[in-house]
């Protein structure tokens, strides 16, 4: 039987900051490639596992962000789920700083780019 592991993250749309035009629009955007990094790193790590990753959007999170689940609970003679679970959440932990700071540096460059293209005109 395949193992199943669940990722689930919150993004909150209060850290998306006051320069955007629409910070829930950004944070769903910014959540919907978290889901797709955490897929794609997590797959690289266990290929035969059936990978689910969510990340929502709310305006403050609270409690913890990041959280792995590893089903079913890990046979005698299989690999144990908290070890995995330990694995995939390491292999992920720093996925949402790294992304975010390209993400909000890409914005920002964009940004910058329009600014200047303004000013030439």
């Amino acid at each position: 039987m395949a193992r199943i592991i669940t990722i689930t993250d919150t993004v909150a749309i209060a850290s998306m900051g006051d320069g955007w035009a629409d910070p829930t629009a950004v944070a769903a955007t910014f959540s919907s490639e978290l889901e797709e990094a955490y897929f794609s790193a997590v797959t690289q790590l266990y290929p035969e596992a059936a990978v689910q990753a969510v990340v929502n959007y709310q305006q403050e999170t609270t409690g913890p962000d990041l959280e792995v689940v590893v089903e079913p609970p890990a046979s005698a003679e299989d690999l144990d789920s908290e070890t995995m679970q330990e694995s995939v959440y390491a292999a992920i932990k720093d996925t949402k700083a790294l992304l975010g700071s390209a993400y909000l540096t890409n914005d920002e460059v964009e940004e910058e780019k329009e600014e200047n293209r303004m000013e030439d005109e």
